[in-house]
């Protein structure tokens, strides 16, 4: 049985249904929800309605103890953390609700018409895919420099310096030129190897300068062929040395490709090698340069060497060339030798233009033969010279196979300035074919040296021209069944 209430129990006890309801309304005023926690519970639950009022928590602790005078009212509940801390001005008001996520996002994120971070970034996945047979070079590009079509090397050796094609493939290196020509300024030898092949845009659009240290001579190149490689399409140059070499195994290819303005020699040949409408323009040496190998030339030009001979082939190389011209060069257009060597080795010059050299037009030494047919010589101080061998032959024409060669024009502004051909050391007995070539004269004038050691003994032109090995000696020519006069 419940003792009855006294008045001051009755005030106290509404004291605290006072303080409840105040509660509710400062939460409700400040936009919060009495949810089935802490506010609940004082109100609804048992600090009123429950046995907070009939049992013993009334006549107990709750009423005359903490519950009022302590902390619950005047402490944490009231004025502590439920009213002014974490509940009303901590994290339910000012914390998670209004500061937290959804409001922060909104200022800190881009504008909305802001680019997507996508489109600052270069993507590598639009590039497309590497591929190990195509590689490609564009020094004007600016994206990623991953050798696809799309996102090209910006430098040539990025691209000769990928680990070589497996045994049985191919890779084409695939340069960008562009109008005035593009100029690709290397930091080091470019190697063209095994398996590849370079192709340029064009002699006119793709210029290659730079380079290290040759691979298969002891001075400074642009540009390295080597085990069979290939290159096509492109102008290359050397400020220091020489603009390309060929080496290594195989037969290097080298097809439309320009050395121009080489310090030394235009194409430096080390090792077999094809070269196919090239051009050597003024080097400081030679425009070719060959030994221990075997070079085939076509249509191609070497001019206006500075200090050498247009082509020399020398020590062990064999010269094969085709068509073309070899013009303007400082020494002489073509020397043929094999070196201190005894062994003769052949040449062959067909249908070419050997115009205007300071020195002779082809000079073939003792250990040298040449087979010589429907090539033109003329205007360089003579001709062709033969040093007389042991067993080496000039082949100029018989009358199975007439030459074909023109060695004079009719006319002195038209012929070489010396002779149209010359031997030195010549044998005593007449030996030499000259069939179905063309002089200033037919049959063609002949002059005998008494003055000098060398076909480069002054004298008045004659369109043969020879210098005994013994003084007695008479002319080594056979006198031509067939000539004709020259343009």
């Amino acid at each position: 049985m419940s003792s009855p209430r006294l008045p001051a129990e009755r005030s106290r006890a509404g004291i605290g249904a006072g303080i409840a309801v105040a509660l509710l309304t400062a939460v409700a005023a400040c936009g919060g929800d009495s949810g089935p926690g802490q506010l609940d519970a004082s109100v609804d639950g048992a600090a009123v309605d429950g046995p907070v009022v009939d049992g013993t928590v009334v006549d107990g602790p709750v009423v005359d103890g903490p519950a009022v005078d302590g902390a619950e009212v005047d402490g944490a509940v009231v004025d502590g953390a439920v009213v002014d801390g974490a509940e009303v001005d901590g994290a339910l008001v000012d914390a998670s609700a209004p500061d937290a996520g959804q409001v922060d996002a909104s200022v800190d994120a881009p504008p909305l018409d802001a680019p997507p971070l996508d489109a600052l970034t270069p993507d590598a996945s639009a590039c497309g895919s590497t591929s190990a047979t195509d590689v490609y070079v564009d020094r004007a590009a600016s994206g990623p420099s991953l050798g696809t079509a799309l996102c090209p090397y910006h430098t040539i050796r990025e691209a000769t310096t990928l680990p070589a094609p497996a045994v049985g493939g191919a890779r084409t290196i695939h340069v960008a030129g562009a109008s005035p020509a593009a100029s690709y300024v290397e930091a080091g030898l470019v190697v063209v190897g095994a398996r590849v092949t370079l192709v340029g845009s064009g002699e006119a659009q793709v210029t290659i300068s730079g380079g290290g240290t040759c691979a298969y001579y002891a001075g400074p190149c642009t540009l390295s062929v080597q085990d069979g490689g290939a290159v096509q399409g492109v102008t290359v140059t050397s400020a220091t040395g020489h603009a390309i070499e060929v080496g290594g195994s195989g037969i290097g290819a080298l097809a439309h490709v320009t050395a121009t303005d080489a310090a030394q020699v235009g194409f430096l040949i080390r090792g077999a090698a094809t070269l196919d409408s090239v051009t050597a323009h003024r080097p400081q040496g030679n425009g070719l340069d060959a030994r221990n190998a075997a070079v085939t030339i076509q249509a191609s030009t070497f001019e206006y060497s500075q200090g050498g001979w247009g082509v020399r082939i020398d020590q062990g190389a064999t010269l094969t060339l085709t068509g073309g011209s070899i013009t303007g060069n400082a020494l002489g257009g073509v020397q043929l030798q094999n070196g201190s060597q005894f062994v003769v080795l052949a040449h062959a010059i067909t249908g070419a233009q050997v115009l205007q050299n300071l020195g002779y037009g082809v000079q073939v030494a003792s250990n040298a033969s040449l087979r010589l047919r429907g090539t033109t010589l003329l205007s360089n101080e003579a001709g062709v010279v033969l040093a007389v061998g042991a067993s080496n032959q000039l082949d100029l024409g018989t009358a199975a196979a007439p030459g074909g060669n023109v060695l004079a024009g009719a006319s002195p502004g038209q012929s070489n300035v010396r002779a149209g051909l010359c031997l030195e050391q010549s044998g005593a007995t007449a030996t030499q074919a000259i069939e179905g070539d063309s002089w200033r004269s037919c049959p063609p004038t002949t002059r005998k040296i008494t003055t000098s050691f060398t076909c480069h003994a002054t004298g008045a032109y004659a369109d043969l021209v020879y210098l005994p090995a013994v003084a007695t000696s008479g002319s080594p020519f056979l006198s031509p069944a067939a000539c004709t006069v020259g343009p």
